[in-house]
């Protein structure tokens, strides 16, 4: 019985999370970017990343039910399997298309990938060196597996962006409440309202008129 949970939820999970990529991706794309950003290889590279960023969430609840009544999947694995598989896509994909992107129409296609290869190949030397050194910096007699100690890297890097963009909506969500309180429509008197309604249409008229 768990081995036919575990399959539904091994099956099931990845087609919503594919269907939910989708609907992401329709509902953010906009007609006036590049052709570069429209293209299909882009589209579905795209849609990959949200799909790939999706599919984490549900590693916890899978190990569960593999633990139970041993399911058979080799879930380390596949855990080394994604999480450098997400290092290669942090550290290198995603920042040269970015470089890419955000590089004027204008230059030739040479220059573009030329600056963006370069850009990343600085990126991700500082990155591996920031990493090597704190690995070797932070060893103890307990120390991971450098493999575990990149996951941990990650997922460090990832809560620490996330704390600095997400935290600004929420410390602007109170205040943008409280404006919109203080500036929200008023209700007002029959006799105010009859004025203005005689206001507004002797200008109606006037402007009729002409």
């Amino acid at each position: 019985m768990v081995d036919i949970i575990l399959l539904v939820f091994v099956i099931v999970v990845p087609v919503f999370c594919l269907i939910a990529s989708l609907y992401i991706f329709a509902y953010y794309s906009h007609s006036d970017e590049q052709e570069f950003a429209k293209k299909w290889l882009t589209k579905g590279f795209t849609i990959f990343l949200i799909l790939f960023g999706m599919l984490q969430q549900f590693f916890l609840p899978l190990d569960v039910a593999n633990s139970i009544g041993d399911g058979g999947l080799d879930l380390f694995l596949m855990f080394q399997i994604y999480y450098s598989v997400l290092s290669v896509l942090l550290f290198i994909f995603l920042p040269f298309i970015t470089f890419y992107y955000e590089t004027s129409e204008e230059i030739s296609s040479y220059v573009r990938l030329k600056g963006a290869l370069f850009r990343v190949v600085s990126y991700a030397l500082i990155v591996i060196i920031v990493m090597v050194a704190t690995y070797f910096g932070t060893r103890g007699d307990g120390a991971q597996s450098f493999t575990i100690y990149v996951i941990a890297f990650c997922e460090i890097i990832g809560w620490f962006l996330l704390f600095f963009t997400l935290g600004v909506g929420w410390v602007a969500l109170p205040f943008d409440l409280i404006y919109e309180f203080f500036n929200r429509p008023k209700p007002i008197k029959q006799a105010e309202f009859e004025v203005k309604k005689k206001v507004l249409l002797d200008n109606l008229l006037f402007i009729r008129s002409r």
